[in-house]
């Protein structure tokens, strides 16, 4: 069953490709790490789409049925046009999340990351903040105000009454911009 009353729950952060490799030992200077062998079938290694923000939403699509919860994660990013670009937005397809307030920005590109998995489990991660480093607080307000009046022209079957964030990666001025609007709005 379909609830007829949705909820946008916006997002804006992170949303990063990461490769992921699991090694003998994590990286340190002047040292030289192996990726662990895996069977013949395995991949050294794995890309797939990540970043907390970007996570936050899949697995709010995932655990809850999305639409069928009334939920409807809607991601407000800035991605690069290179092929990184393009696996984030088959995957946020893929995942039900609303990518209508996502922006391709060819000048920059996609955030992404190394991801060590050493045995036990620990991470060392690696990261190029890319096309999230450029979100400043007037393309915050150009992308939340296309995000908000998007939801609006969805009458009022459809509202915005959660918004999330993260600062490991977007600069503090565009998220206190974010949520400034968010507030504004009554989120």
């Amino acid at each position: 069953k379909v609830l007829r009353h949705e909820r946008i729950v916006l997002g804006l952060g992170s949303n990063v490709v990461d490769h992921v490799m699991r090694v003998r030992a994590a990286p340190v200077p002047n040292f030289k790490a192996f990726l662990v062998d895996g069977d013949s079938n395995e991949k050294p290694i794995q890309t797939m789409a990540g970043g907390v923000v970007l996570n936050q939403l899949a697995w709010m699509s995932a655990l809850t049925g999305g639409a069928q919860c009334g939920l409807r994660p809607k991601l407000l990013a800035v991605q690069g046009s290179d092929a990184g670009g393009k696996h984030l937005r088959e995957e946020i397809k893929r995942q039900r999340i609303d990518d209508s307030a996502v922006v391709v920005d060819s000048t920059t590109p996609t955030a992404f990351s190394h991801v060590y998995v050493d045995p036990s489990g620990d991470r060392t991660i690696i990261m190029h903040r890319g096309a999230t480093a450029q979100l400043s607080p007037s393309r915050v307000e150009s992308l939340w105000r296309q995000a908000y009046s998007n939801a609006a022209a969805a009458g009022p079957e459809s509202s915005t009454n959660l918004a999330l964030s993260e600062i490991s990666q977007v600069p503090l001025p565009a998220v206190s911009k974010f949520f400034e609007l968010s507030r504004g709005a009554g989120m």
